[in-house]
């Protein structure tokens, strides 16, 4: 897996829990405001070269939605710990994120535009309440890392075989009964998690993986 390091012209590094940022900055609590736009204006950065934090150059009196346009420089976007329940399309405007951390939100769906962001390479979706995720997944072919571990999936589309430079995959504790053989095709897989599902048997292309990786079942 990549490691994070400065690159390009900025770095963006994204304060994981907002709540406690937003207290300590005076702003109203997620809780009270679960929206995306008001979520991500509690968002700072850290200036590579002077170490300083300072707030993302978001305007509270404009459109957001015609804002986020102009922050395609964010390589890195934790933004964790919420109650975030829906993904705006807009995040298909973050073409240059290389890393994206939507963890602990109640997200039951992701927007066909999550599929716009193929500089990925890692995207953890890590408990949630996901059913399915959009075929436009297949898209981000430099994804390295994909957690999806404790959500509701009950199917994953086959356009995850795409996915030729993941190495790490989870999918544990789901409502899932099968996966495609598709996932027979992502042959740099070093660990893929299935445990805590109702998978009865495994296609035979995945069957001959996990004989060769770190499989969980």
């Amino acid at each position: 897996m990549t490691a994070w390091l400065p690159r390009k012209l900025i770095i963006i590094v994204i304060v994981v829990w907002l709540v406690t940022y937003a207290a300590m900055m005076g702003y109203a609590s997620p809780k009270h405001d679960p929206d995306f736009a008001a979520m991500v204006r509690l968002l700072e950065w850290r200036d590579p070269v002077t170490g300083q934090k300072l707030p993302l150059p978001i305007d509270r009196n404009q459109s957001f939605d015609e804002q986020i346009k102009d922050l395609r420089q964010l390589e890195v976007l934790y933004f964790a710990g919420t109650v975030l329940s829906e993904l705006p399309p807009e995040i298909g405007f973050l073409v240059g994120l290389r890393e994206l951390d939507l963890s602990y939100h109640n997200l039951t769906t992701l927007p066909p535009q999550i599929g716009n962001l193929t500089s990925l390479e890692i995207l953890n979706l890590y408990e949630n309440r996901l059913t399915e995720l959009p075929p436009e997944i297949g898209n981000l072919t430099a994804l390295e890392n994909l957690h999806l571990s404790n959500n509701q999936l009950v199917q994953i589309c086959p356009e995850i075989g795409n996915l030729t430079n993941l190495d790490q995959l989870y999918l544990d504790t789901n409502n899932l009964r099968e996966i495609p053989p598709e996932i027979g095709n992502l042959t740099s897989l070093e660990m893929l998690t299935l445990a805590g599902n109702q998978i009865i048997e495994l296609p035979p292309d995945v069957e001959q993986l996990c004989a060769k990786i770190f499989c969980t079942q």
